[in-house]
């Protein structure tokens, strides 16, 4: 039974195939390329890191995207930690008997019986049968163009058209920025101008998923940039502060939490767990002021 790993940052990727390996017999798991608007290459059953992906938490437009990706094929999708608007009862991913949702972080049997679930349901599934296409008439009426199902092979992935995938957008809005966004609007930045905090920040998150800021005693922010979350106990109006002024920046110790469970962490300290774009979007406006 092969797993197709789609998304996930290299070292859960490692582990996953060495659990998969290890403990569910006759099974694999090998990674699989992943591009939007591009068909997944051929897998018995995938799993899905959504933030890896880059697929939004928006609801409507988030239920979209994957339901018209994974066009029925049997997946679990790993949820970031603090997001369960993708298993909660207003999404309909929620009510498809194909998909799984896990939040972050999974525990090994909980994700080999939802991956055994899922095999169960995809060859319990009866195979389609050829139909002969109905005598073809002009439609009354031109609407939305209804979108072919695509038939899986082991062929390389190919691009086909699929307008139920949003496209990333080129953008951010005044309500979420990524780290990309800000690493590009610092490398536009003069050197002499660009906020320390903020260059601090990126500079700690180029080499590293995960660090964590400790600014006093008994204040620290961790950010995770592989699973997209913030966790700190210390008030915005402070991290802002620290975003306008270079006296105070210098202060600031970084640490990689690497070789850590950064959410199990966060968890030890009692540190609340929130979005990570809202919370950049703070420190680029606290740091460019009325530019950004």
């Amino acid at each position: 039974m092969l797993v197709g790993l789609v998304a996930l940052p290299a070292r859960e990727e490692a582990a996953l195939r060495f659990y998969i390996s290890r403990n569910m017999k006759g099974w694999r798991g090998e990674p699989v390329s992943f591009t939007r608007g591009v068909v997944l290459a051929q897998a018995d059953v995938y799993v899905l890191d959504l933030a890896g992906a880059g697929l939004q938490r928006n609801l409507e437009a988030g239920d979209r995207d994957v339901a018209s990706y994974l066009n029925g094929r049997p997946t679990v999708l790993l949820a970031p930690a603090f997001d369960t608007s993708w298993n909660g009862p207003e999404s309909p991913l929620a009510q498809n008997a194909m998909i799984a949702v896990l939040n972050k972080p999974i525990r090994s049997e909980e994700l080999r019986a939802a991956l055994e679930g899922l095999a169960r349901k995809a060859a319990a599934m009866p195979v389609a049968q050829p139909v002969s296409a109905p005598p073809s008439r002009q439609p009354e009426s031109l609407g939305k163009p209804v979108l072919a199902s695509v038939r899986l092979s082991a062929m390389p992935a190919v691009p086909v058209v699929d307008q139920g995938m949003q496209p990333p957008q080129s953008l951010p809005t005044d309500r979420e920025v990524g780290l990309d966004a800000i690493r590009q609007r610092l490398e536009r930045t003069a050197a002499q101008e660009r906020p320390r905090f903020l260059g601090a920040l990126l500079q700690a998150l180029s080499g590293a998923s995960a660090v964590e800021m400790r600014l006093t005693v008994n204040n620290v922010v961790i950010v995770d940039a592989t699973d997209r979350w913030v966790a700190s106990n210390t008030p915005m109006a402070v991290i802002e502060r620290l975003c306008s002024s270079s006296a105070l920046a210098s202060v600031v110790n970084f640490r990689v939490l690497d070789d850590e469970d950064p959410l199990g962490r966060a968890h030890r300290l009692g540190l609340p767990v929130e979005p990570l774009e809202p919370f950049l979007a703070r420190l680029e406006k606290a740091s460019f002021g009325e530019k950004s």
